[in-house]
């Protein structure tokens, strides 16, 4: 295989075991053992010294996607809004919320719309949302910014994973390309709070 698919097939393997592509960040890997390993698993005809050196360079192009993460956060504004919630309607039901409660969020997919809206405003257009999907006393973190935040590789990740070791569940994320919502329930933020104020 020649030096391009060697490149190639080293970023898909990695890619799909992202705690591997963690442990480059963190300069924890010995690039041996590692490149063995993904000659052995791929099952593919890959060049051994090949390997290592496309996994060096695969280790420079997360570090530069992780300082991109870490200055876009930290030149970005964080607000927290207290007395949310979280819901999930069908895609028509959500187009009469949306007439109603337009200032909510919402973030449409192929089974349903996922809204964040203030709390007090759900009662009037509970019967609209799917029966058991609606979760009270939310808080909602917003990270805004006025660079394109869309065109930040791997900002969602860091997010989702920063959340998750900290063991706080999000019960929505919506996104646009100068603000990200995080839905919280409120007893979870003090697991939080010190880790984005430590890191941004």
């Amino acid at each position: 295989m020649g030096k391009g698919g060697n490149t190639a097939a080293v970023k898909e393997y990695l890619k799909n075991n992202p705690y591997l592509a963690d442990a480059l960040k963190k300069d924890v890997v010995n690039y041996s053992k590692l490149a063995r390993t993904i000659i052995k698993e791929s099952h593919l005809h890959l060049a051994f010294e090949a390997v290592v050196v496309a996994c060096r360079r695969y280790k420079k192009e997360v570090k530069l996607q992780k300082e991109a993460v870490q200055t876009i956060l930290k030149e970005s504004s964080i607000n927290a809004e207290n007395g949310m919630a979280v819901a999930i309607a069908e895609n028509v039901a959500a187009q009469k919320i949306m007439e109603k409660i337009p200032e909510g969020y919402f973030m449409k997919g192929t089974s349903g719309t996922t809204i964040i809206l203030k709390e007090r405003e759900i009662d009037g257009v509970l019967p609209l949302f799917k029966e058991g999907s609606v979760k009270r006393n939310v808080l909602a973190l917003t990270f805004q910014s006025q660079k394109d935040m869309g065109k930040i590789p791997g900002l969602i990740g860091h997010l989702t994973g920063l959340f998750g070791n900290h063991g706080v569940p999000i019960l929505g994320m919506l996104s646009s390309s100068h603000e990200i919502v995080v839905a919280i329930q409120k007893r979870d933020i003090s697991k939080i709070v010190d880790a984005l104020k430590a890191r941004y």
